[in-house]
């Protein structure tokens, strides 16, 4: 009876251990799972909402809720299929871009703080270029879209001898410009940098 005992608490003793480095083997893996998306998102070309902080930060704090999904009015924000990013909240320029809310309503839907209060004008998701080569009024012919359809215009980017300039430190990243060069041109000459990139 008392060898019995012994045996079975030998093997509960066994069997906790071997729980135990289980959860370890586990943790560690999340963890070094959790560093690849900072690395492998350069590889991937998507903006994050208005106000989104640090890219690690918001790895962290972004519980992919979907509630800035919900909010956002002109359905600009979806979620990744991205491996290591997915469910997070991203805007696609070409697809559908952030129209730079006057609330931001996606930045109130946030609850976790991975996307803060910022002002309209200050939002920096990004940066737009201009391949001059590529652009119609850069090859002289008459096109405006981009500086009438920006929701900053006159102030992130302006006409100079009727071609775009991009004020880039007034460019909010929204992607508007980039979906609307879509519409002229069949390899859209503006493009956004990500703020990652920056």
């Amino acid at each position: 009876m008392a060898k019995g005992a012994f045996g079975r608490r030998d093997f509960l003793k066994k069997a906790v251990a071997s729980a135990g480095q289980v959860v370890a083997e586990v943790s560690a893996a999340t963890s070094v799972k959790e560093k690849i998306p900072a690395k492998a998102i350069k590889k991937v070309n998507f903006l994050r909402p208005p106000g989104a902080v640090e890219e690690e930060s918001f790895l962290k704090l972004c519980t992919r809720c979907d509630d800035c999904v919900h909010a956002c009015p002109h359905h600009s924000i979806k979620r990744a299929k991205e491996r290591g990013v997915e469910g997070t909240p991203v805007i696609r320029p070409r697809e559908m871009p952030c129209y730079l809310c006057e609330d931001l309503s996606c930045i109130k839907a946030c609850k976790t703080g991975a996307l803060i209060p910022v002002e309209r004008e200050k939002v920096k998701m990004g940066v737009a270029k201009i391949k001059k080569k590529r652009c119609s009024a850069w090859d002289g012919q008459p096109c405006q879209y981009c500086v009438t359809k920006c929701p900053l215009s006159e102030e992130a980017i302006y006409l100079d001898d009727f071609k775009p300039v991009i004020r880039e430190e007034k460019c909010t990243g929204c992607g508007v410009c980039e979906q609307v060069c879509l519409t002229v041109n069949q390899s859209a000459p503006i493009t956004i940098t990500p703020a990652r990139y920056l």
